[in-house]
C-alpha cells in the first residue's frame, strides 16, 4: 500500500485489513502523501470496526473518525477529521455535497468490502467512478471478491485503475473472457485459461492470502 497509489487486499477475515490500512495511513500523513481518509463500508463494519481499531492500537490514537449516518451526518460532515466513514447507501445523499468537499487535501478512498461493488451497472459504482479523480490514492479490501464468479472482479478493479487492466467497459471484459451461455445466452462462463489471465492482468495491483498461508490460531466464527 505504501509502494502502490493503487492497490487491492484480498484477505480472510481475521487478517488485519483495517490494521493494514490505518498503520499505512499514519506513514502517508507523516509523509504528507494523503492527510484524509474516505471510507466507504458496511453500516456495521463503519460503526463497529472502524472506530473500535482505533481504540484498540495506541500507534492510531490520534486519529479522529466521523461516521456519516444518522441523523447528525449533516453536521459531522463539517467536522475537521482525519476518516470520514460512510456506508454505501449513503452515497446518494453525500453526491450533493461533494462539490467542495474534497478541496484542499489529498485522499486516499477505501472501499471496505468492495464486493458490494461488483455490479458495474449500478448507482453507487456510477458515483464512485464520477469522483475517481478527486482521490490520490485507492484502495479495495475484501475476503470475498468473486461472490459470484471472476465476472464480479471488473468493477472492484476499475476502481483501482480505471480500466487499464481488465478494460474501460464490462462488455469488453466479459467477450475477452467469457462466453455466454443459459437461456438467452444472459448467463456467462469463463473461456479455457481465462481465469489464469485474469489473475495475471491483476496480480501486480491485487494481493491475494488465504488463512492457510499464514500461521494463525482456528477462525472462530460468532
Amino acid at each position: 500500500l505504501l509502494h502502490n497509489p493503487d492497490a487491492g487486499l484480498f484477505l480472510p477475515p481475521g487478517l488485519g485489513k483495517t490494521a493494514i490500512v490505518l498503520q499505512t495511513f499514519t506513514w502517508l500523513q507523516k509523509t504528507k502523501a494523503a492527510n484524509k481518509l474516505f471510507v466507504v463500508a458496511p453500516i456495521r463494519v463503519a460503526h463497529l470496526v472502524w472506530p473500535e481499531e482505533i481504540r484498540k492500537w495506541s500507534n492510531f490514537s490520534h486519529l479522529k473518525i466521523v461516521i456519516l449516518h444518522g441523523a447528525s451526518k449533516e453536521k459531522k460532515l463539517l467536522e475537521d477529521a482525519d476518516i470520514y466513514v460512510i456506508n454505501p447507501e449513503g452515497l446518494k445523499w453525500f453526491s450533493k455535497k461533494v462539490d467542495t468537499f474534497f478541496e484542499g487535501n489529498r485522499w486516499a478512498l477505501i472501499i471496505d468490502e468492495s464486493s458490494n461493488f461488483k455490479n458495474g451497472r449500478s448507482q453507487r459504482f456510477k458515483m464512485l467512478k464520477k469522483w475517481s479523480d478527486v482521490f490520490q490514492r485507492r484502495v479495495i479490501l475484501t475476503g470475498t471478491p468473486a461472490p459470484n464468479g471472476l465476472i464480479n472482479l471488473w468493477s472492484q478493479i476499475y476502481i483501482l485503475d480505471q480500466g487499464k487492466r481488465l478494460g474501460k467497459f464490462i462488455t469488453a471484459f466479459r467477450n475477452r473472457y467469457f462466453y455466454p451461455t443459459g437461456y438467452m445466452g444472459y448467463d456467462f462462463r469463463l473461456q479455457n485459461g481465462a481465469d489464469q489471465r485474469i489473475y495475471d492482468s491483476i496480480n501486480d495491483v491485487v494481493m491475494h492470502k488465504g488463512r492457510e498461508e499464514i500461521d494463525m490460531p482456528e477462525l472462530m466464527n460468532n
